[in-house]
C-alpha cells in the first residue's frame, strides 16, 4: 500500500515537473514572439519610413521640373565656424531659379570621422575643388607633426591640393604646392608609381600659365614616368588620358597640329574604351575632351584654309557636317 502511494507521488510529482517545463517553454516562446513582432514592427516602420522620404523628394523634384524656370537642386559642404574638420561638416541643398540660389536645408553631419587627406582626396576626385583646399592647413600641421601614414602619402595629398589650387585659378598657391610634393618625393626618392603626377602638375602649371614650351617637357616626362607594367584603376587611366590631352593642348597652342592629334587620339582612344562603363570618363568627354577635339578641328581648318587636300571639310567655318566628317576621319566612329 505504501508502495503505491509512493508511485502515485512521484506520479505526481513528474507531471508537475512536465506542467513546469511546458510552461517555462511557453514563456520562452511568447519571448521569441514578440522579439519577432518588434522587428517585424520596426521593419515595417523603417520602410514607412523610406517610402514617405522617397514620396517627399520625389513631390520636391516634380515640382521642381514645372517650374517654367530651369530649377535644379544643388548641394554644397562647408566647415562649420570653429568645428573640428576631422567631425564635422555642413551640407547645405540649395534651390537655384531664374539665377537666384534658395536655401532648402541645411544640416551638420556630426558623424564624420575621416582625417583631412581621406578628406581632401575624396573632394578632389568629385570635384570640389574649395572643400578640398579648405584642409589645407590642417594637412600641414599632420605632415609636421607626423601624423601622416609616409612623407610619401603626403606629397601625393600635398600634389592633389595643387591641382585644386590650378583648378580653382589660384597659380601662385598651386605652385607653392607643386614644390611641397616634390620635396616630398625627394625626401624618400624618385617613388615612380606615383612620381609622373607631379611632373604632370608642373606641366599643368605651365599650360596654365600660357608657358606652353615647358608645359610640354614636364608632360611628356609624366608619360614617361607612367608604369605602364602595374594594373591601372579607372582613374590612373583617366589620368593618363588628361596628360595626353593637355600635352594635344600644349602643342595645339604651339600651332604644332600634327603632335596635338597624336596626343589627343591616345586620350580619345582611353576614353573611349571607358565611356561606356565609367561615369568618370562620359563626364570627361563631355566636359573637356570633346570640347579640345573640336578645338583641334577649327585649328586644322584654318591651317588648311586655301589648301586643296583639306578644302572640302574646312568649309566656311567647320560647320557641323564638316566636324563629323573630319572626326571621323582622325578619330573612327565616335562612341
Amino acid at each position: 500500500m505504501e508502495d503505491k502511494k509512493n508511485d502515485m507521488v512521484e506520479k505526481k510529482n513528474l507531471e508537475e515537473d512536465k506542467g513546469n517545463i511546458v510552461e517555462e517553454g511557453n514563456i520562452e516562446e511568447d519571448k521569441k514572439n514578440k522579439e519577432n513582432e518588434k522587428q517585424i514592427e520596426d521593419s515595417i516602420k523603417t520602410r514607412i519610413g523610406m517610402v514617405m522620404a522617397l514620396f517627399l523628394l520625389g513631390f520636391i523634384l516634380v515640382n521642381l521640373n514645372k517650374s517654367e524656370n530651369l530649377t535644379r537642386l544643388s548641394f554644397s559642404f562647408n566647415q562649420p565656424q570653429g568645428a573640428n574638420p576631422k567631425n564635422e561638416l555642413q551640407v547645405t541643398v540649395n534651390q537655384i531659379s531664374g539665377g537666384k540660389t534658395t536655401e532648402l536645408y541645411s544640416f551638420k553631419e556630426s558623424r564624420m570621422s575621416y582625417p583631412p587627406d581621406e578628406l581632401v582626396e575624396s573632394y578632389h576626385r568629385m570635384g570640389y575643388y574649395e572643400e578640398a583646399v579648405s584642409y589645407a592647413e590642417s594637412i600641414q600641421r599632420d605632415i609636421e607633426n607626423g601624423e601622416m601614414e609616409s612623407a610619401i602619402r603626403g606629397a601625393w595629398i600635398n600634389g592633389l591640393l595643387a591641382d585644386s589650387y590650378l583648378e580653382l585659378g589660384d597659380y601662385e598657391e598651386g605652385k607653392i604646392f607643386i614644390d611641397k610634393a616634390i620635396n616630398g618625393y625627394k625626401e624618400m626618392g624618385e617613388i615612380r608609381e606615383n612620381y609622373y603626377y607631379v611632373h604632370y602638375l608642373q606641366g599643368k602649371y605651365y599650360l596654365k600659365t600660357e608657358q606652353y614650351e615647358e608645359a610640354v617637357v614636364y608632360m611628356e616626362q609624366a608619360l614617361e614616368y607612367v608604369d605602364n607594367s602595374r594594373e591601372k584603376t579607372t582613374w590612373d587611366e583617366m589620368r593618363e588620358a588628361h596628360i595626353y590631352c593637355d600635352v594635344g593642348t600644349a602643342y595645339r597652342k604651339l600651332e604644332e597640329l600634327d603632335r596635338a592629334e597624336s596626343n589627343i587620339k591616345k586620350a580619345y582612344e582611353i576614353v573611349s574604351e571607358k565611356m561606356l562603363e565609367s561615369e568618370i570618363a562620359y563626364v570627361y568627354y563631355n566636359d573637356v575632351l570633346e570640347h579640345e577635339i573640336k578645338e583641334l578641328f577649327h585649328a586644322s581648318c584654318n591651317e588648311a584654309e586655301g589648301g586643296e587636300a583639306n578644302e572640302e571639310i574646312s568649309g566656311a567655318a567647320g560647320g557641323e557636317k564638316e566636324y563629323e566628317q573630319w572626326f571621323s576621319e582622325r578619330f573612327g566612329e565616335e562612341t
